[in-house]
C-alpha cells in the first residue's frame, strides 16, 4: 500500500519524464504488478494531455550561451575602463589617470589573460594621443613643423622627438596598467589556491 502511495505522487514527474531511470524502471515494475495504479496511472495519463517535448539543450550549447554573454559583459567593463582611462589622461591635469589606467590594466588582464593585449590597449591609444595633442597645441601641423624644427636640428630629430616623448607618455601610463594587471594576476592565483582547497 505505501509502494501504491509514492507511485500516485510520482505519477506527475513521470508523466514529464523527470525521473531517474532507476524511479522510472521502479514505477514501471510496480504498474506491472499492481492494477490499481496502472488504471490510476491511465486515468492521469489520458486527464493529461502530454505536453509538447521541447528540444533539451544540450550543456555544450548553455555553455556557449553563457560564454557569449559573459564576453559581451567583459568588453563592455573594458570598454568602459579604456573611455575612464582615456578621459583621464585627455581632459585633466592630474594624476587620476594612476587609478584609471591600474583599473584598465586590472579589468584587461583579469577577462583576457594576455600581457601583450593589456600592454597594447593601455599604449597605443595614449601615444597616439600624444602626438596629436603635442601637434594641436601649436593649432595646425604646419605651424608645428615650422616653429619646433627651428628648435631642431634636422626633420628626422624633430619626429624623433615627438616619437620619444610619445613614447615616454606611453609607457609610463603602461606601467600602471601593468602594475594593475601584476594584481589581477595575482587575484587569479590566490583564488585558484583557495579554490583547489
Amino acid at each position: 500500500m505505501n509502494d501504491c502511495r509514492i507511485v500516485e505522487d510520482l505519477l506527475p514527474l513521470y508523466e514529464e519524464d523527470l525521473l531517474h531511470k532507476e524511479t522510472v524502471d521502479w514505477i514501471e515494475t510496480h504498474l506491472s504488478t499492481c492494477e490499481s495504479c496502472r488504471s490510476r496511472a491511465n486515468e492521469t495519463l489520458a486527464a493529461f494531455p502530454a505536453a509538447p517535448i521541447k528540444p533539451k539543450k544540450t550543456a555544450a550549447a548553455m555553455m556557449k550561451n553563457v560564454r557569449s554573454k559573459l564576453a559581451i559583459y567583459q568588453l563592455l567593463f573594458v570598454l568602459l575602463s579604456f573611455a575612464f582611462a582615456m578621459s583621464t589622461s585627455i581632459f585633466a591635469d592630474s594624476f587620476q589617470f594612476i587609478l584609471s589606467y591600474f583599473i584598465l590594466g586590472f579589468s584587461t588582464f583579469y577577462f583576457y589573460r594576455s600581457w601583450i593585449f593589456t600592454i597594447l590597449i593601455s599604449m597605443i591609444p595614449i601615444i597616439i594621443w600624444s602626438i596629436y595633442d603635442t601637434i594641436a597645441s601649436y593649432g595646425s601641423y604646419h605651424q608645428w613643423y615650422t616653429q619646433a624644427l627651428e628648435n631642431h636640428d634636422s626633420v628626422a630629430g624633430l619626429f624623433g622627438m615627438l616619437l620619444g616623448s610619445s613614447l615616454l607618455m606611453g609607457i609610463i601610463h603602461t606601467l600602471f596598467a601593468a602594475l594593475g594587471a601584476v594584481v589581477a594576476l595575482l587575484t587569479m592565483k590566490i583564488t585558484e589556491k583557495e579554490e583547489s582547497l
